[in-house]
Parts: structure tokens; C-alpha cells; sequence
């Protein structure tokens, strides 16, 4: 009671002794008992309050120590500082296809979209398992993915010989975590958490403050082509492919459309679809050294591999003695047509009699592993020419 309240009171409660003195144990029937009486019902409702209080503050003592335990819990999960994410990839994958290629832009956007909310939930179930459910709204988290691609490959028959490029994209979260106070209530009282012990409290001040909202962290995932799916890019005839790899600008049986900053469009003799050659997946061919890189790094698969090196080898045969069109075998003797692949010299001079290390090879631009794969090749067709 305020002073004001102890006096009205004390008054009251003469009021009531008066009563009693009047009318003995009837004196509740006294109008000057009236204001105790109010008084003693006004007292219990204060009690009584007290004591919900009371509760409701026990209760908020025991679910802040829960809270600010699985708080420092959930914080020790967490990485105090960004992580650079490359090399987090590479320590948390092995995938022998992962080869450093940017192959983002070949991703529509529609697919992208669609990763954001796989992405979403992901990140979503994988804080909830550090962090139980009931205590979720007191952390605020935004993520950001990063893609990295693996190339897988396919042979097809799509109206001339093919690869088929798919793209198994993988997703690099990065996620800001963050405290986020909130509110909760206990009976009839709001409380404001987190909260903290002070250790030196200022007189009159309460014995723990409410936390600011602030960094916890950053949580780190890869989320694997198994949850985002294949992405088919495109088929490329294998006379494309293997041109392009070899260095050629425009391979035997092909002709440019389009050239740009950004890339190169072919068409290709007997193939139904122009192709778009972007140069980041140029430069992948080049650095690759074609269809044994891909195979060496698992890109292309065994089974496919034997029948692309089949086909390959049908094809460099018949550039070797095919006539350029509209001219007979007779105009040109065993000369090979006008546009030729690497390849295809190289088997010309291995008809020649020349060597992988003969200087006439060397003339020719190759890496210098090429030349032997090339000899092996074109022992294994049979050495077409002779």
C-alpha cells in the first residue's frame, strides 16, 4: 500500500470496530464496516496477484535458462566467421567431375528460381535440428547460395552422333544467423527475451537485461544434385566436340553462324539444331583435352566412352578419304578435304609414316600427350590411309 491507501485503511478498519462494537458478531451487516470489507477484498485480489506474479515470473526464470543454454549451444554449431566457400566445397566434396568451370549462366532461370526454395528448406530443417522448434523464433537467418557444377555426359544418336551435356548443379548455403528478441507470456505477464544476468547492476536497476539483437554466426551447407535435380544443357555432335577440343575454330563439317564475346554458334552438316558454344565452355574442352579428359575425371562413363571412341574413329576414317562435296575421290588422289580437324592431320601424317615426336606433329599445335593418344587412335582404326 501507498501511504495514501494505509491510511483510508486504518480508517476503515475503526469503521469496522465501531460496527462490531454495536452490533457484536453481526457487525458485517454495519454500513461503517462497508470500506473495511471492500479493503479485505481488494487485499486477497493483491495476494492473489503477488502470487501469479510470483508463478509467472519462476516459470520465465526456468524457460530463459533453457533458452539462453540451447542459444550457446546452437552458437558453438555455428562458424564465427565467413568461411571462403570454394574451399569449403572442396573439404566437404569429393567429386572427381568438379573441374572449377563457372557453368552458372548455362542455368535458366526458372531452374534457379526453383533451387531458391529448395534451398529455403533446406537451410530451414537443418537449424531446426540444431536448434529445438519451441526456441526458433528467437533466431532470424537470411541465406545466400552459391552454385558449383559437375558436367555429366551421355552419348546419343540425335540425327548425327552426340554428346549429351547435363549439368548436376550443387548449392554452397551460406547463411547469416542472427539473435532475434522476442516475447512470450507466462499467465496474465509479458516477458522480453533473451535475458541476461548483470554482473554489477546499478542500484534500483533489475538484476538481468534483455539482449540486443545480434550475430551469432554463419552456418554452412551443400545441398547435392540428388535434392536440386539434373539439368539437361544440350546435345553437341562429337565432330564439334572433338574439333573444339583440338583447337580447331571451326571443325570439319561445321559452319559458324555467330561469333561474340560471349561464345559461338555452329551448324553442324547433317544436324537438325544450331549450337551455341559459350567460351567458358570452350575454354572447359580446351583445358579438359576433350573426350579423354572427360573420361580420365568420370564425366563420361565407360560404356559411353567405348561408343563415342567408336564413332570417333568412323568419323576421322571417312574425313581421312572423303572428296570435299560436289568433287570426286579422283580430283584429290588420297588428299583429305579442305576443312580438316587436327585429327584428322594428324592421321594424314601418320599415314605418312611419321611419328607422335616427329617434328611435322609438332607443327601442328598439339599438347604433347595428344600426338600418342592420336597414334593409338589411329592404330586402333585400322591406320586408315595406308
Amino acid at each position: 500500500m501507498n501511504p495514501q491507501e494505509y491510511r483510508e485503511f486504518e480508517s476503515s478498519v475503526l469503521g469496522a470496530v465501531d460496527g462490531y462494537l454495536a452490533r457484536g458478531e453481526n457487525y458485517i451487516l454495519d454500513r461503517r464496516a462497508d470500506a473495511y470489507h471492500q479493503w479485505c477484498t481488494r487485499i486477497g485480489l493483491r495476494r492473489r496477484d503477488r502470487e501469479s506474479q510470483a508463478a509467472a515470473c519462476s516459470q520465465a526464470r526456468e524457460y530463459n535458462h533453457a533458452l539462453s543454454g540451447a542459444i550457446e549451444r546452437f552458437t558453438a554449431a555455428l562458424h564465427p566467421a565467413k568461411l571462403e566457400k570454394s574451399s569449403y566445397f572442396e573439404r566437404a566434396v569429393k567429386d572427381r567431375r568438379f573441374t572449377g568451370h563457372d557453368f552458372e549462366s548455362l542455368i535458366p532461370n526458372d531452374k534457379k528460381q526453383a533451387h531458391d526454395g529448395i534451398l529455403v528448406s533446406a537451410v530451414e530443417r537443418e537449424l531446426r535440428s540444431l536448434l529445438p522448434g519451441k526456441f526458433r523464433e528467437f533466431i532470424d537467418s537470411k541465406p545466400w547460395k552459391s552454385y558449383v557444377f559437375a558436367l555429366s555426359v551421355d552419348y546419343v544418336h540425335d540425327s548425327v552422333p552426340c554428346l549429351s551435356f547435363s549439368l548436376d548443379p550443387y548449392v554452397v548455403a551460406e547463411t547469416e544467423v542472427w539473435l532475434k528478441p522476442g516475447d512470450k507470456t507466462f499467465g496474465a505477464w509479458r516477458f522480453r527475451f533473451p535475458q541476461t544476468a548483470r554482473e554489477k547492476p546499478p542500484p534500483g536497476s533489475p538484476l538481468s537485461r534483455v539482449e540486443e539483437r545480434r550475430l551469432l554466426g554463419y552456418h554452412y551447407m551443400v545441398i547435392a544434385p540428388a535434392a536440386l535435380g539434373r539439368v539437361l544443357w544440350q546435345h553437341i555432335p562429337l565432330t564439334l566436340v572433338r574439333g573444339l577440343a583440338e583447337g580447331d575454330v571451326e571443325p570439319a563439317g561445321t559452319t559458324t553462324i555467330e561469333v561474340s564475346h560471349g561464345g559461338t554458334i555452329y551448324r553442324v552438316d547433317g544436324f537438325d539444331n544450331t549450337v551455341s558454344i559459350p567460351a567458358v565452355f570452350l575454354r572447359f574442352l580446351k583445358e579438359i583435352e576433350g573426350i579423354d579428359g572427360m573420361v580420365s575425371v568420370g564425366i563420361l562413363g565407360k560404356r559411353a566412352a567405348d561408343i563415342t571412341a567408336k564413332r570417333l574413329g568412323e568419323i576421322g576414317a571417312e574425313q581421312a578419304v572423303s572428296p570435299p562435296p560436289g568433287e570426286s575421290t579422283a580430283d584429290h588422289g588420297d588428299r583429305l578435304p579442305r576443312k580438316k580437324s587436327k585429327k584428322a592431320r594428324a592421321y594424314r601424317l601418320f599415314s605418312q609414316g611419321n611419328k607422335p615426336d616427329s617434328p611435322e606433329m609438332k607443327d601442328l599445335g598439339l599438347h604433347k600427350s595428344t600426338p600418342y593418344k592420336y597414334y593409338a587412335a589411329w592404330i586402333a582404326d585400322g591406320q586408315p590411309g595406308l
